[in-house]
């Protein structure tokens, strides 16, 4: 039996997030037994989570606010001592850390576990990465903008699991029922109609305003004749006090009125949900309620938006979308272009995206927002559809083009119009010579930085050579010349956003060489500069095929042409 520990002390929606790597092993490994550690603020949802075998709680929080603060940092050393011991004796085969924190990643070096993947600690206490889509993961933020992949799969292929189509799964048997026994005390009867809203959100300044909430929630009620649910933690008890009052139409608030067991019945009782990016839109997919959420400010739906089909994301069309998390927005606009009006809009949407697929919305009546639609793609990975066709820009040809780079090895047949064809489906084109000249100028940064990388490769192999054969002196005259070498590159790919995934992802696997042997380091540096000329080569073959096939498309009459925005 393989005894798997999974490590996430991140918040309620990241523990339902994870529930697909959870399904995913237990039909990889069916006699596997799996345990949760989880953070003590946000285990209760994990009741929920179907496939896990055992729950430990890590609870730091019990030495908060004690003792008149006389709780000493020995106590806590105690704990963490203890629980250690604890894991360790459990003799885990595999550790899967999905938390980035410096003490899981202690936690992975002093288990002792062979199977480790994602964080850990070496013996000098520096935070290394051992699993490539765990380095993907941690490096995202720095090419977010390029980056198409949900957490959800980038979570199960982190845990060696291929992601199928498998959406969230919350097990809801019995929070149905404990939520049924009390829609008569509050008015809901079998034939009502029923929306919910969530206006609350981790971080309050990338919240929609109250007052917006309260107008759709107005218009939606009137126009389906539904009864309206407000959903919220009990921090969010004067957000759904003061939406409440702001309606003119009836409102049932339940915020912080509600257990977890009883959230996930309401949610699952109702037609939909509104939102901002929540752990309350997570619940929704994994109950099957579909959404209308708002993504606003940091919050970035190609990384969380809800995980599963039908669902309608609403986003800004401002060019400074997404802020970075480590910014702090000096207007906050895009909080205001999104109106009460487009969240009906939307609702409509939603409806209309149950009978039918492949339809566009007039982008002309929605001038300051972007709307998708989630759905699985080919090989099981959720991906976002424009429900509008706008004018291409630059990301969406990279980041697309990105996609299919790092999706080939889970495509059955791999194909150029896995990512072609979706630019010339969803968006409206660029002229053709403009097309064509755009396409080389990128082609040539990415051959510039190939033949960097090819320096780079020829004086590994050297290094490598060179210390085999005992020239030490020369080996370290090389070593400095490498590390500039180096510098030279990661400021390449700073001043070339578009080949930022690229040459952050060459920088994190610096970092994570193996210690020891200096000849197998040497041959693994060499084997990531090589990885940078496959993958820039890459890159500028496709662009090149890519204004080829649009060039044909378009002569053929196939595709319509645009200006750029």
């Amino acid at each position: 039996m393989k005894k798997i520990l999974i490590l996430n002390f991140t918040r309620i929606g990241d523990l339902i997030q994870t529930s697909p790597l959870i399904a995913g092993l237990k039909e990889k490994y069916p006699k596997s037994e799996i345990t949760i550690l989880a953070n003590v603020s946000f285990v209760g949802i994990c009741d929920h989570i179907p496939n896990i075998d055992r729950l430990l709680v890590f609870d730091v929080k019990q030495f908060v606010n004690v003792d008149d603060g006389n709780t000493s940092i020995l106590d806590v050393y105690r704990y963490l001592d203890k629980l250690t011991a604890r894991l360790k004796a459990e003799k885990y085969d595999v550790l899967i850390n999905l938390s980035h924190s410096r003490l899981t990643a202690m936690m992975g070096r002093l288990l002792g576990i062979d199977d480790v993947r994602g964080f850990y600690a070496t013996e000098d206490g520096y935070r290394v990465v051992n699993d490539p889509w765990i380095v993907y993961f941690s490096s995202l933020l720095s090419f977010r903008l390029h980056n198409t992949f949900n957490i959800v799969d980038l979570y199960q292929l982190s845990g060696g699991v291929l992601p199928k189509a498998r959406g969230l799964l919350i097990e809801k048997e019995k929070p149905v029922k404990t939520a049924s026994k009390m829609f008569s005390s509050l008015g809901i009867s079998d034939g009502d109609t029923v929306i919910g809203v969530q206006a609350g959100a981790s971080r309050t300044d990338r919240r929609w305003a109250p007052e917006k909430f309260a107008a759709a929630a107005d218009l939606l009620s009137k126009k389906k004749k539904a009864k309206v649910l407000l959903f919220g933690a009990p921090s969010e008890k004067e957000l759904g006090d003061e939406i409440a009052s702001r309606m003119k139409e009836p409102s049932i608030n339940l915020v912080g009125k509600t257990s977890l067991e009883e959230l996930i019945g309401f949610v699952d009782r109702c037609e939909m949900l509104l939102t901002n990016d929540t752990a309350t839109m997570h619940v929704a997919a994994a109950v099957g309620t579909p959404s209308v959420a708002l993504f606003l400010v940091h919050a970035f739906p190609p990384e969380t938006g809800p995980y599963s089909e039908g669902n309608i994301i609403l986003e800004p069309r401002i060019s400074c979308f997404p802020c970075s998390h480590h910014t702090k927005c000096p207007h906050y606009a895009c909080l205001d272009m999104i109106t009460p009006e487009d969240v009906v809009e939307a609702a409509e949407i939603l409806m209309e995206l149950k009978k039918r697929k492949g339809f566009f919305v007039d982008a002309a009546k929605f001038p300051n927002m972007r709307i998708l639609s989630s759905y699985f793609d080919e090989a099981g990975f959720l991906d976002l559809k424009p429900l509008m066709k706008l004018s291409l820009r630059e990301i969406d040809v990279m980041s697309r083009l990105y996609r299919y780079f790092f999706m080939r090895p889970f495509l059955k047949n791999p194909s150029n119009n896995y990512w072609i064809k979706p630019l010339s489906e969803n968006f409206e084109q660029w002229p053709a010579d403009e097309t064509g000249n755009w396409a080389a100028k990128k082609g040539k940064v990415f051959g510039g930085l190939a033949a960097l990388a090819r320096e780079g490769s020829k004086l590994a192999a050297s290094m490598q050579a060179d210390y085999g054969k005992g020239k030490v002196a020369r080996v370290k005259d090389d070593v400095q010349k490498l590390a500039e070498l180096d510098h030279k590159l990661i400021t390449y790919g700073h001043a070339h956003k578009e080949t930022m995934p690229i040459t952050r992802l060459f920088e994190m696997g610096k970092e994570n060489l193996p210690e020891g042997d200096l000849k197998v380091m040497f041959g693994q540096t060499q084997t990531l500069y090589t990885g940078i000329i496959s993958a820039a080569e890459f890159m500028s073959k496709m662009l090149e095929e890519w204004a080829l096939t649009s060039g044909s498309m378009r002569d053929s009459g196939m595709l319509v042409e645009g200006g750029r925005t």
